[in-house]
């Protein structure tokens, strides 16, 4: 575990973000975004990809390879990587706030 006087995530094989670092780069206006309606911001919170045509708009410089925060509204609700699937592209989900319910047994 992470901690800078709060915690900020896992340290695994990779670093995985906690909500609250997520919450608090969702408020960084630099921050690659890709926003998304209600029921693309279902099935990702189940974790699910989110398909192009599902995203509303991106905000900033979100190109093919790289990170960005998948937004409803004004929530972050995890991050993905921006990515081809076959002819498709597609917000891969890496991470989703549904992580921890789904960890539960």
């Amino acid at each position: 575990m992470t901690y800078n006087g709060q915690y900020l995530g896992m340290n695994r094989k990779w670093f995985i973000p906690s909500n609250l670092l997520l919450q608090k780069l969702a408020k960084e206006e630099e921050t690659k975004k890709a926003y998304v309606d209600r029921d693309a911001a279902w099935f990702f919170v189940v974790g699910r990809d989110i398909f192009e045509e599902n995203i509303q708009r991106f905000e900033g410089d979100v190109k093919l390879g790289r990170y960005c925060l998948v937004m409803y509204g004004e929530s972050c609700i995890g991050y993905g990587r921006y990515e081809t699937s076959g002819s498709l592209r597609v917000v891969k989900n890496m991470f989703d706030v549904g992580d921890f319910l789904r960890r539960e047994e």
